[in-house]
């Protein structure tokens, strides 16, 4: 394992470490939806969920795509989806 890397899976971690991002990426295995449709999905302002898919999108994680007024984010790979679903079956064997 290179030890360059480890700063960044360290990143990655404390990012997911936010329950809200971790709700906000779990509607977004759903498929893409708008700030408005994220903000009722997890019942916080859009204020809020723009802040949190700011931090997602610096991360790496979310990519967002304009149509017209509103921006519509989705997961950037499916390697997210594949993180995520790995850590909550591994809750199974955990606990």
């Amino acid at each position: 394992m290179s030890t360059e890397k480890l700063p960044m899976v360290a990143g990655i971690f404390k990012i997911l470490g936010d329950e809200t991002r971790i709700r906000l990426l779990w509607v977004l295995m759903n498929g893409e939806k708008c700030v408005v449709d994220l903000a009722k999905a997890i019942g916080m302002s859009e204020s809020a969920v723009s802040h949190q898919l700011k931090e997602l999108r610096l991360a790496g994680l979310v990519s967002p795509k304009r149509d017209g007024k509103r921006i519509y984010y989705s997961l950037k790979s499916n390697s997210v989806r594949k993180v995520i679903l790995n850590i909550y079956d591994a809750l199974d064997t955990v606990y």
